[in-house]
């Protein structure tokens, strides 16, 4: 299975940033510096070499049709690969938000293309988007070394995996490793057995049982809703529930009801939350009062 989407036929323009192109230059606010001499070379280095194209030249390889295209596209008499790449970073750069004039702080601490512990807004737009023409360019054109399109973005990226360094770490500096996968603690205990054994009724009336406690209302009358089109699920309710989860003796009814309904007032999803937080309320006021 391909870890990316099929080869694409037919280029698809992006949009470049005109002022950059007429401005010219290996660096560019806010492209400038160490960004501008190893940073955004990674964008296209896997896929074309550091070339140009003039008006009414006839292009040699992928890479100088690719420069034609755009050429042509964009009217132009003369375009490099860093010209269109870097106004292509600025452009996607401001679509992100990005909008510090030359103000702004161009340098890293980081030096020669790594990255720094911590980012400049500088640093990280520029990240993003060198991954953005990364991924552009996977879909149109062949890697230069192969020949061959990519068939997964490792191949172009290095996504950091911390699971990697288990391997190469030394066991004796981490004795205990297989131990600190395991939480030993009971995160919720079972309830007593005695209790259990106390109460003859069925799991599904006692249910019913804590339901009524909750509610105020009795649980005798005839089904409606979803207890009268879907009998398995009111079941499951009831037993699980109701039995299984609400007679633990880690909270009390009211402790329950006050997290739930904290909960879905501090959520940030909208779709839903009001309704719920209300029906909360209204439905097991009983045990709030």
């Amino acid at each position: 299975m391909l870890a990316r989407p099929r080869q694409v036929d037919t280029l698809k323009f992006i949009s470049v940033d005109i002022d950059a192109l007429n401005k010219g230059g290996e660096e560019i606010y806010p492209i400038v510096h160490d960004l501008a001499w190893y940073m955004i070379k990674r964008s296209f280095d896997d896929f074309l070499e550091y070339q140009s194209l003039d008006k009414g030249e006839e292009p040699e390889d992928k890479g100088e049709e690719f420069l034609k295209a755009y050429m042509d596209h964009l009217g132009l008499n003369h375009l490099s690969v860093y010209a269109w790449a870097i106004s292509s970073a600025i452009t996607y750069m401001k679509s992100l938000g990005f909008n510090r004039k030359d103000n702004g702080n161009g340098y890293t601490d980081a030096s020669h293309g790594s990255k720094s512990k911590l980012f400049t807004q500088e640093e990280k737009y520029t990240w993003l988007a060198v991954h953005y023409i990364q991924g552009y360019l996977s879909d149109y054109l062949p890697l230069k070394d192969s020949e061959e399109f990519v068939l997964d973005y490792m191949q172009i990226i290095n996504v950091d995996n911390p699971a990697e360094q288990l391997a190469i770490t030394v066991h004796e500096e981490m004795l205990d490793i297989e131990d600190n996968w395991i939480v030993k603690e009971l995160l919720a205990p079972e309830m007593e057995e005695s209790r259990v054994a106390k109460d003859e009724r069925s799991k599904y009336e006692r249910g019913k049982a804590v339901l009524e406690e909750l509610t105020g209302v009795s649980e005798n009358e005839p089904k409606t809703g979803y207890a009268a089109f879907a009998p398995q699920i009111e079941i499951f309710l009831k037993e699980h529930l109701f039995v299984n989860i609400f007679e633990r003796d880690i909270l009390t009814y009211k402790e329950r009801e006050l997290a739930t309904i904290s909960v879905l007032a501090a959520t940030r999803i909208s779709s839903g939350r009001e309704p719920r937080t209300r029906a909360a309320i209204k439905s097991h006021k009983s045990c709030l009062n």
